[in-house]
């Protein structure tokens, strides 16, 4: 699991969402504290793993969407002209949005 996002629920959710014995990168940097049940760590024995900069995973991450094997077609919970960009913030605020990305 990659989690990029970095708010602390991202994080949890991201455990949360790990199959046992996974590996969890965080990427994003949360600016607020978050509560992570180590308990649940430690028992499905995941890994975490703090990485400043996609050295190792950018390859791969290409790798696998290029593949198909990952598909991401879902995340995109909003698109935006440049024209809409005050619209594309709100809709980046909002709890229903995942990732929100402008349009050519």
């Amino acid at each position: 699991m990659i989690e990029t996002a970095g708010t602390g629920v991202a994080v949890e959710q991201a455990l949360e969402l790990t199959h046992p014995g996974g590996r969890v990168v965080l990427t994003g940097l949360p600016h607020e504290a978050s509560t992570v049940n180590f308990f649940g760590v430690v028992r499905r024995e995941l890994r975490i793993i703090g990485s400043m900069i996609y050295r190792d995973e950018f390859p791969e991450a290409i790798r696998l969407l290029s593949s198909g094997a990952v598909t991401v077609d879902r995340l995109v919970t909003h698109r935006f002209p440049l024209a809409q960009i005050q619209e594309a913030f709100a809709a980046h605020r909002s709890a229903d949005s995942i990732k929100v990305t402008g349009v050519t």
